[in-house]
């Protein structure tokens, strides 16, 4: 680096801040800044380029900063550092730890609404495996929680959040989303009595994915599925969704969505909300495809 040999505070912050450097020097090539600006700021405190750099300007984000590991030191990298930075992702609980993997950082800004709990500290300590499968497991742990915020407004769990949030990892989140759900299709199955008819679907099933066309039925498919399809009840209403049952090569519920004139796949979901194999995403598409022609 052409700084570092002819600098000598770029010399000596790369020895005690290396990140913060290269931070700096990518802040330059981004925006375009001249280089007196640069020698000027390597003049400054660590602080006063780190606020320079993001706009944050924490002595506890600059030890963080040692602790991250980043492995390309790319362009996307440096945007994931940067917003991390500036959500304050370093006072995060999962951030204390010693060795801090910048895919963490990716995961908690894509997940901000779970980053801050007990069960995503677990996750990233207890989880060892590459950036891409990190994010795929984590995408589902963030479903079930979506789906359990959902699940508990329909019964009214006004301290859904806290429970959520006191979960020690995501096995016990799955657990509370579990005993909602089961708890949602038991109250519905009650209470409802005679046909509700939705809306006819825009586009026919096959002989192997059915249309489900009352409310009825949406109940079974929960009930059977043990998901929480049935809080989608009001959208269907809305015509905002249609739900279907698709019976190989996995049995899944998949939702479509209509806008306009495009046919999207909102969610395909096995029971208990497992994920579908790429066989099934692929034929789904392939008939979401069909619809077109």
């Amino acid at each position: 680096m052409r700084w570092v040999e002819t600098d000598q505070y770029a010399a000596q912050l790369q020895h005690t801040a290396p990140t913060l450097l290269w931070l700096l020097i990518g802040r330059q090539q981004l925006v375009g800044w001249p280089d007196r600006h640069v020698r000027q700021l390597l003049k400054s405190s660590r602080t006063h380029i780190l606020s320079a750099v993001c706009g944050v300007g924490y002595r506890s984000a600059i030890r963080w900063l040692t602790r991250l590991e980043l492995t390309s030191y790319n362009l996307d990298e440096f945007n994931t550092l940067i917003n991390g930075l500036r959500a304050e992702m370093h006072r995060s609980p999962w951030a204390q730890g010693e060795h801090i993997p910048i895919h963490w950082v990716g995961a908690a800004l894509e997940h901000l609404e779970i980053q801050s709990t007990r069960a995503f500290k677990a996750y990233c300590v207890q989880t060892q495996s590459d950036s891409a499968s990190f994010q795929d497991q984590l995408r589902q742990q963030g479903r079930f929680w979506r789906d359990a915020l959902k699940v508990a407004e329909v019964l009214g769990i006004k301290d859904a959040q806290v429970a959520l949030k006191r979960s020690r990892d995501f096995a016990a989140v799955r657990r509370l989303h579990d005993r909602w759900t089961d708890r949602l299709n038991q109250r519905q199955a009650q209470v409802v009595s005679g046909q509700t008819l939705f809306p006819p679907p825009p586009v026919p099933g096959t002989d192997k994915i059915h249309p489900i066309t009352s409310l009825e039925d949406l109940q079974a498919e929960g009930r059977l599925m043990h998901h929480c399809i049935t809080v989608y009840q009001p959208k269907i209403l809305a015509r905002e969704s249609y739900i279907y049952r698709m019976l190989e090569p996995e049995r899944a519920t998949i939702e479509l969505r209509i806008e306009g004139n495009a046919i999207t796949v909102g969610q395909i979901s096995l029971a208990y909300n497992a994920l579908p194999s790429d066989a099934t995403k692929e034929a789904v598409l392939a008939w979401r495809d069909s619809l077109h022609r």
